[in-house]
């Protein structure tokens, strides 16, 4: 789950570069520029931030991580809009700048 959070962030620091548009301190606030341009579809920013929000759980706070909550969402295959969302960020690196 920490990788692919991870490596969400990174192609979307990428795509905001790709577009010419400012850096962000945090992961959050790069996603969230991406939607508000809608290079990342808005109606994704809850459950992404709450991707975000469970990475920073699992590097930071590891000792009172909620376990259930984690085999929930690997059960439910609910990593699946990260994944989905990090390929189709990787197509539109792909593309030629607009």
């Amino acid at each position: 789950m920490q990788l692919l959070v991870e490596a969400l962030i990174g192609c979307c620091k990428h795509l905001n570069k790709h577009f010419g548009l400012p850096s962000r301190g945090d992961a959050y606030q790069t996603i969230l520029q991406l939607c508000e341009h809608r290079h990342i579809d808005p109606q994704l920013l809850p459950k992404l931030k709450g991707a975000i929000g469970m990475r920073n759980a699992i590097v930071h706070d590891y000792l009172n991580l909620d376990w259930g909550l984690i085999g929930a969402v690997i059960g439910n295959k609910q990593y699946m809009v990260i994944q989905e969302t990090t390929e189709a960020i990787c197509q539109k690196l792909d593309s030629p700048t607009p």
